[in-house]
C-alpha cells in the first residue's frame, strides 16, 4: 500500500504511511564530479561533518548500524543543543541513514537518508531525503518545512563542494587538511 493524502473537514491533515502514521518527506540532490567512494569518505568523516554542514558545530559518535551519532546545532538565539541519532542503514558508497532519538520521538521523529548513485555521465548523484513521522508530523510540516528543505538543499551543496575538494586533493596526491 502506498502513502495516501488525507483531507479532513478542517483541511489537509497530511500523508500517512501503510500503518496509518502521519508522515511527510522532502529531498534535495546534486551531481558531484567525484567517485561515490570520494563522496562517501566525506559523509562518514564524522569529525569533519561541520566542514560541510554549516548547521552543525560538532559531530561525534559511532558510525555503525545501531550506533549513536550526536550532532550539536545552534538553536533559538544561537543556543547550542545536541541532536542524537541512531544509525539505521550503512551501505558503503551507497547509503547512510539515521533516525532522531529526541525525547518527543513518540510524537514526531525524523529519518535522514543520504544516497549515492552513479549517473550515466559518470558523476555521483548525492541525494538527501528527510522524512518526518509521528502524530505531529503534519504540525512540523506546516511550521518548519521551508526551513528544513533549505537546510537539506544547503547541505547537499556544501557536501558537493567538500567532495570536489577532497577528490582533487586525492587525485593530486594531497591529503585533505584537518
Amino acid at each position: 500500500m502506498s502513502p495516501r493524502y488525507v483531507e479532513w473537514i478542517a483541511g489537509p491533515v497530511g500523508i500517512f504511511n501503510e500503518e496509518g502514521t502521519p508522515m511527510w518527506s522532502h529531498e534535495a540532490s546534486v551531481a558531484i564530479n567525484a567517485s561515490p567512494n570520494e563522496v562517501w569518505q566525506v559523509l562518514i568523516d564524522i569529525a569533519r561533518y561541520p566542514e560541510w554542514n554549516r548547521y552543525a558545530t560538532e559531530a561525534v559518535g559511532d558510525l555503525r548500524i545501531g550506533g549513536e551519532v550526536t550532532i550539536n546545532v545552534p538553536r533559538q538565539a544561537e543556543k547550542r543543543g545536541p541532536v542524537n541519532n541512531r544509525v539505521t542503514e550503512l551501505v558503503a558508497d551507497q547509503r547512510l541513514c539515521w533516525r532522531s532519538l529526541s525525547w518527543y520521538k513518540f510524537l514526531v521523529y525524523g529519518v535522514r537518508c543520504r544516497h549515492l548513485e552513479v549517473a550515466p555521465d559518470g558523476t555521483t548523484v548525492f541525494r538527501e531525503v528527510e522524512t518526518m513521522r509521528g502524530p505531529l508530523a503534519g504540525v512540523i510540516q506546516r511550521a518548519m518545512a521551508p526551513q528544513l528543505l533549505r537546510g537539506i538543499q544547503n547541505r547537499v551543496r556544501f557536501a558537493q563542494g567538500r567532495s570536489r575538494a577532497r577528490g582533487s586533493e586525492s587525485r593530486n596526491g594531497m591529503t585533505a587538511p584537518r
